[in-house]
C-alpha cells in the first residue's frame, strides 16, 4: 500500500506517485498516466501538417502547423539546456497569448521544469514575489518595459540567470548584469545539442512531475503557488474529451476552433487553449492584446468559433448589446422577436437533466428566422459548447442566453484541481448547478460545514514551499477542501453556495455566507455591477454598491452611467448621468430602498433574520483589476476593498 504522503509535496523536485482510483469507474476505464509530451508527440504524429496556432500581425494571420511548433518547442527546450537549465527548475513566462507564450510553455515543459505563468497586468511587487518564491531561473516577457523592470528587480533575484524577449528587439543601450536574449537570437541558441541529449531530457520527464507552477488570485495574502503535475493535466484533459463525446453534434474534434484571449497565467486559459489542444488537436486563434478591452467582440466574430468560454464579464456586456438592439425592435420584428426567445427558452429549460418532450412547436422556423441571425451577429453561429469561468453567471443571464439557444454551461474549478472539478455538459446539464463530477473522480460535502470535497487524479500535488497550507487542503484520505460551500441534489448536481473563507460571523454569532447574499442583489437590483457584504463582528450587515458604467479605452470603469442604467433611471423619474448624479438623486435612492426591502424580505426567509441588511452606501467607482478590487480572474478581493473603503465603512457604523 502506498503511503498517502507519496500523492502529495511541496517541493519541485520530488516526484509523486499517481493516485488510485477510488471512484466507480472501473479500473480498466480509467486512462493511463502519461505526460504531456507523450501527448503531444502523439498530436503532431495524427495532425503534423495541420494547423494548430493562428496569430495575428498587422491585420495579417500567420499559422503554425503542429509539427512546426513542435519543432519550435524543441528548439526553445534545446536552448534551456544549452543556457543550464536543470530538470524542476522554473522558468516564467509574462506576456499577452501569443504562439511565443505556448512555444516557451511547452519548451519548458520539454526541458523536464515548470512553466510559471506571470500575468501581464500584474503589480512589480507581486511579479518579483512570483520570481523570487519559484526561484525561477529565466523568465520569458514580450515588452521592453517589462524587460527593464526584471533587470531592476535582479539583486532581489539570485537565482535568475538570463531573459529572453519576444515581440520586440532587445535595445542595444540595454545594461544587464545577466544575460538577455531577443526570440530569434535564443532560438538558435542549443543549435549543438544533439538529438540523442534532447531525447534523453525529454523521456526523463516522468507523469508524477511538475510540469507547471500556478499562482492564485490571492484574494486573501500572497498567491500560493500550486504545483500541477503531467499527470493533473493529462486526466483533465481526458475527462473532458469524454465528457463531452457521448454527444455527437457537440464532441471535441481537431476541426473545433477556438479563440484564445483569457490571461494564461491561469489555470482555466492553460488547460483550455494549451493542454486540450495537445489531446484533440484543434486549432487556437490568439485574440490581440486589448481583447478584454473592448477588441474580443470583432475577434470572434472574424473567427467564428466552434466553442467559447466567456468570464461573466464578456457575457454581460454581450447581453447589454443584445437587449439594447432587441429593445429597438418594433412592429413584425419585435413579435418575431418575442416568439423565437419563447421558443428558444423552452427548448433550453425541456434540455436539461430530468426534463421531457420534444423541441417545441415553432423552434426551427424561430431558429432559421431569428436565432440564428443572432448568434451570427455574436460571431457564435457555429459554436457548439458554451460555457463560462471565472465566477457564476447571473440567473437573468442565463435565461436571457437561453432565449437565444445559447445554453451556457457551468463547471466548477480550481487551481488546486487543475482547473476542472465538475461540468454540466449538453446531454446532461441543470441550469444554475455547476454539474457533475469528473469522470473517475469523487465528490461529497462534508456534513459539518456543507464544504464541497473532491477526490481523484485532478487534484494537485501540493502548494511551493507552504508545507502546512498543504496538510490543511488534503486530508490523510486524499480529500481535498475546496474552501467552497454547496448543495449536491438527488441526481448528483452541485450547487456552490458560498465561500468558507469569505463566511462572516456578525456579532450575535450567526454565520453568514456574503455571496449568496450578494448574488441576490445584483440579480435583484439591475443598476448594480459589484457588491460586498460587510458584517465581520458587527451588530448589523452593510452592503458596498458600486453602479453599472462605461469603461475607457483601458478597461478602467468611468464615471459614467451605462445606457441601461440611464435607460432605467430615466423611467424612474431620474436624469442622472453620472455616479455622482446617482447619488444625488432621491427617485434612485427610493428605488434602491424598496428593491432592499424586497431583498430582506427574501433572504429572511430563505435563510434567517440575521441576513438582513440594514443599511448600504454607493461607492464612487466601481470595483476593477486596475483598482485592485478585482484580482484578474475578477474575484473580490475584500480585505482590499475593506481598507479602501474603511472610511465609508466606519462612518456608516458609527452613525
Amino acid at each position: 500500500m502506498v503511503s498517502s504522503s507519496a500523492y502529495v509535496t511541496t517541493r519541485l523536485n520530488q516526484t509523486v506517485a499517481i493516485r488510485p482510483n477510488t471512484s466507480r469507474l472501473p479500473h480498466d476505464k480509467m486512462p493511463p498516466s502519461s505526460t504531456l509530451i507523450s501527448l503531444f508527440q502523439r498530436t503532431v504524429k495524427r495532425y503534423g501538417y495541420q494547423k494548430a496556432l493562428h496569430e495575428k500581425r498587422k491585420d495579417t494571420w500567420y499559422s503554425l502547423t503542429w509539427r512546426q511548433y513542435y519543432t519550435q518547442a524543441q528548439e526553445f527546450t534545446k536552448s534551456l539546456i544549452r543556457i543550464g537549465l536543470q530538470p524542476h527548475e522554473v522558468v516564467g513566462i509574462c506576456g499577452a497569448n501569443s504562439s511565443e507564450w505556448l512555444i516557451a510553455y511547452m519548451g519548458t515543459i520539454m526541458a523536464g521544469a515548470a512553466a510559471a505563468g506571470i500575468y501581464l497586468g500584474t503589480t512589480n511587487d507581486l511579479c518579483q514575489y512570483i520570481c523570487g518564491h519559484s526561484e525561477a531561473r529565466i523568465v520569458v516577457c514580450d515588452s521592453v518595459a517589462q524587460l527593464e523592470k526584471l533587470i531592476a528587480m535582479k539583486p532581489y533575484l539570485p537565482r535568475l540567470m538570463a531573459l529572453v524577449l519576444w515581440g520586440k528587439r532587445v535595445p542595444t543601450n540595454l545594461r544587464s548584469p545577466i544575460p538577455v536574449y531577443g526570440w530569434d537570437a535564443f532560438a538558435i541558441l542549443g543549435d549543438d545539442i544533439t538529438r540523442g541529449t534532447l531525447k534523453r531530457r525529454m523521456e526523463s520527464v516522468e507523469p508524477g512531475h511538475c510540469a507547471a507552477l500556478v499562482y492564485t488570485s490571492g484574494t486573501s495574502g500572497l498567491p500560493k503557488g500550486v504545483m500541477i503535475s503531467h499527470d493533473n493535466f493529462c486526466f483533465n484533459a481526458w475527462c473532458m474529451d469524454k465528457s463531452i463525446d457521448r454527444d455527437y453534434h457537440t464532441r471535441l474534434s481537431n476541426r473545433d476552433v477556438l479563440v484564445s484571449y483569457l490571461p494564461l497565467a491561469h489555470i482555466t486559459p492553460q488547460l483550455n487553449d494549451i493542454i486540450l489542444p495537445l489531446v484533440i488537436g484543434y486549432e487556437v486563434h490568439f485574440a490581440p492584446k486589448d481583447a478584454l478591452r473592448g477588441g474580443l467582440g470583432k475577434t470572434i466574430k472574424e473567427i467564428r468559433p466552434t466553442r467559447f468560454c466567456g468570464v461573466p464579464y464578456v457575457w454581460d456586456k454581450m447581453a447589454i448589446k443584445m437587449r439594447d438592439l432587441h429593445g429597438k425592435s418594433r412592429g413584425l420584428k419585435k413579435q418575431l422577436v418575442h416568439f423565437a426567445t419563447s421558443r428558444a427558452i423552452k427548448k433550453t429549460r425541456i434540455s436539461q437533466y430530468g426534463q421531457h418532450g420534444g423541441p417545441p412547436c415553432g423552434v426551427g422556423i424561430a431558429e432559421k428566422l431569428v436565432l440564428s441571425r443572432v448568434k451570427a451577429s455574436l460571431g457564435l453561429d457555429r459554436c457548439k459548447t458554451f460555457s463560462v469561468t471565472s465566477a457564476p453567471l447571473r440567473s437573468e443571464t442565463l435565461e436571457f442566453y437561453g432565449g437565444l439557444d445559447i445554453p451556457i454551461m457551468e463547471f466548477f474549478g480550481q487551481t488546486e484541481t487543475g482547473g476542472l472539478a465538475t461540468m454540466n455538459v449538453l446531454h446532461c446539464w441543470k441550469m444554475g448547478s455547476v454539474g457533475r463530477p469528473l469522470l473517475g473522480t469523487e465528490m461529497r460535502v462534508k456534513k459539518e460545514t456543507h464544504e464541497l470535497l473532491f477526490r481523484g487524479r485532478h487534484v494537485m500535488m501540493g502548494y511551493l514551499k507552504r508545507d502546512q497550507e498543504t496538510k490543511d487542503a488534503i486530508d490523510e484520505e486524499g480529500w481535498l477542501y475546496s474552501g467552497d460551500t454547496a448543495v449536491i441534489d438527488e441526481d448528483g448536481f452541485a450547487t456552490i453556495t458560498g465561500s468558507i473563507p469569505e463566511t462572516i460571523r456578525t456579532a450575535g454569532g450567526e454565520r453568514i455566507s456574503p455571496v449568496a447574499l450578494e448574488n441576490i442583489l445584483k440579480a435583484e437590483i439591475p443598476l448594480l455591477s459589484n457588491v460586498m457584504v460587510i458584517g465581520e463582528q458587527r451588530e448589523f450587515l452593510l452592503a458596498l454598491f458600486t453602479l453599472k458604467v462605461l469603461l475607457d479605452e483601458e478597461g478602467r470603469p468611468t464615471p459614467t452611467l451605462e445606457d441601461d442604467v440611464r435607460e432605467m433611471c430615466s423611467v424612474l423619474g431620474s436624469r442622472a448621468r453620472s455616479v455622482h448624479d446617482a447619488k444625488r438623486c432621491p427617485n434612485v435612492q427610493a428605488y434602491l430602498d424598496d428593491r432592499l426591502a424586497d431583498v430582506n424580505k427574501t433572504t429572511s426567509q430563505l435563510f434567517s433574520f440575521g441576513h438582513y441588511i440594514a443599511k448600504y452606501a454607493i461607492l464612487d467607482n466601481d470595483f476593477s483589476v486596475a483598482g485592485d478590487e478585482l484580482t484578474p480572474t475578477l474575484k473580490l478581493k475584500r480585505s482590499r476593498v475593506l481598507q479602501k473603503h474603511a472610511a465609508v465603512v466606519d462612518a456608516i457604523y458609527e452613525m
